[in-house]
């Protein structure tokens, strides 16, 4: 991500002739330029693949009764990878190391559902309620809905996002209604 525009997996990828080949492989020395020009390097679902992240992630399911994911957003000095939006989900920030600057506004749709993805036509975001800025070793939770965005200072950062999906109305509702379809 770059300044709010995902990049294309083309511009950090490469094709490997092997037998069979290795398609859409990172290309590092790519990755690194594109890092260094000012993208952030998002690493989804390494609650998958990073055995201690996931043991975190269980054993905070189990505390919380929801399910838990988590990102790394590794981002260098000076720049920004998202625009400002929401997520359709609860979110822990855990600042890993360097700094970042977390602008919060108000929600422009109160609790939004999954599909409810975080679009201009919402509407214009006012003044920020909040600007403050992570350190390592800090932590921030942000509810589903509310407006954010984040930009480095003069020191790279890498912060992991945990995903908190809670149980909605609408979750309730349409397990209440298969409970029932056989009736």
């Amino acid at each position: 991500m770059r300044e709010g525009r995902q990049l294309a997996v083309g511009e950090y990828t490469s094709d490997l002739s092997w037998r069979p080949p290795f398609t859409s492989t990172a290309d590092v020395p790519r990755i690194l330029a594109e890092w260094e020009a000012g993208a952030t390097i998002v690493l989804q679902a390494l609650h998958v693949n990073w055995h201690p992240l996931a043991v975190f992630c269980r054993l905070l399911e189990e505390a919380l009764g929801y399910g838990v994911q988590a990102n790394a957003y590794y981002t260098p000095r000076g720049s920004h990878g998202f625009a400002v939006h929401h997520d359709t989900h609860d979110v822990l920030v855990l600042q890993v190391t360097g700094e970042k600057r977390w602008l919060l506004y108000e929600p422009l749709l109160e609790l939004p559902l999954k599909h409810q993805r975080y679009s201009p036509a919402l509407g214009a975001h006012g003044r920020p309620t909040d600007d403050l800025v992570l350190r390592a070793g800090d932590a921030l939770y942000l509810p589903r809905g509310w407006l954010h965005q984040a930009e480095t200072s003069a020191t790279d950062s890498l912060h992991l996002t945990i995903g908190i999906a809670a149980h909605t109305w609408l979750d309730a509702v349409k397990d209440a209604l298969e409970a029932c379809e056989d009736e």
